[in-house]
């Protein structure tokens, strides 16, 4: 067996003590729910604190790796739990990390508590225009929520106390070529994809603990309940563009093509449910308004400054160009009015400035 589990008269100090022999997957106990923020390494060992303020220790995490966690409705891979537990030891960690990472994206908006905890472990509170990087946790507390626009054009919102971790997001503006992957453990989740899911419908994934979303292109909405179930619909984007949500796990695939189309999954073991369009009274009341209508502000609020700042761009340009001229304009004059070899030189700098211009 992957684990065994001792009785709270063996340890006191936690409601339940599991030993993990590695190889299997971990069955949590019937009930218990990993709160937001609530994985934390403890030298070889995983402490996991619960949304009912129960405890859970798995001795021997680290040195006898599960395949997993089954918790609830879900499975949380080892890779993931290590993920959201942090670095064993965040200070050696600090002093051997890329002092220089490369910012993915930024927060358009912040509402409320809103967090980033970045791989080297430290936790930072986010602001409208603060960046984001690959490997950041983001978390959103009670009564809160984060807009947030990738350098790809790609915005996402999520609702409050939700988790997702940004895995990988790798993107060539030149090409348009890049990968986007992200996992998201609880809230509510609004996103409209961006360049990388026009250029390569393969290359965008959104992963949940009951199934993996493949993103082709288009405007959707995920709900995926800490330790329960999921829930996606696909809605349309501005100008009548509709894409597809390929949803899948251990039980089979279905695609969300229509929109308003809609698909429910019990368990990371249990078949996705057919799709069903569905009208926009039944999406709100499934998904809320708040998350839709945010990513909705923030692609507006992306195109604007976009758009302001090709405007910029463009006057700059014809800014030079004004320059250009009024040089070239000098220089010709002067050449009018010098001879011989000099003239010459004039002349050829004033049409080196003309062509610039």
């Amino acid at each position: 067996m992957a684990y065994s589990v001792q009785t709270q008269e063996q340890n006191p100090n936690f409601d339940f003590h599991i030993t993990s022999h590695g190889g299997g997957d971990i069955d949590l106990p019937e009930g218990f729910v990993v709160a937001v923020g609530g994985y934390s390494p403890a030298g070889p060992d995983l402490i996991l604190n619960g949304t009912d303020g129960q405890s859970v220790l798995i001795e021997d995490f680290y040195t006898n790796p599960p395949a997993g966690l089954n918790i609830g409705h879900g499975h949380i891979p080892f890779e993931l739990a290590q993920t959201l537990a942090g670095p064993q030891n965040p200070g050696a960690y600090a002093q051997t990390a890329p002092q220089a990472a490369e910012a993915i994206g930024q927060i358009e908006t912040a509402e409320g508590t809103v967090t980033a905890v970045h791989a080297d472990g430290t936790s930072v509170t986010l602001q409208s225009g603060d960046p984001i990087f690959q490997g950041d946790i983001i978390r959103t507390g009670a009564s809160s929520s984060v807009g947030v626009t990738f350098n790809d054009e790609t915005t996402f919102s999520l609702d409050e106390k939700g988790e997702i971790t940004l895995d990988e997001m790798v993107y060539d503006p030149d090409t348009g070529d890049g990968s986007f992957s992200s996992t998201l453990t609880s809230g509510v989740f609004s996103f409209v994809s961006g360049q990388i899911a026009k250029a390569n419908p393969e290359s965008m994934e959104i992963t949940t603990p009951v199934a993996t979303i493949g993103i082709r292109g288009t405007q959707g909405v995920i709900k995926q309940e800490n330790g329960g179930q999921m829930q996606a619909a696909l809605l349309e984007e501005a100008g009548g563009v509709t894409g597809e949500l390929i949803l899948t796990n251990g039980g089979g695939t279905v695609t969300l093509n229509q929109p308003n189309q809609f698909s429910a999954i019990v368990s990371f073991s249990s078949s996705p449910g057919q799709p069903a369009v569905v009208d926009m009274v039944q999406i709100v009341g499934s998904f809320g308004t708040k998350t839709i209508r945010v990513v909705n502000s923030v692609r507006a609020a992306a195109t604007q400054r976009k758009a302001e700042a090709k405007q910029e761009k463009a006057e700059e340009a014809a800014a030079q160009a004004e320059e250009a001229k009024a040089e070239a304009e000098a220089l010709a004059e002067q050449a009018a009015q010098a001879e011989g070899a000099e003239a010459e030189a004039l002349a050829a700098q004033a049409a080196e400035a003309a062509a610039a211009a």
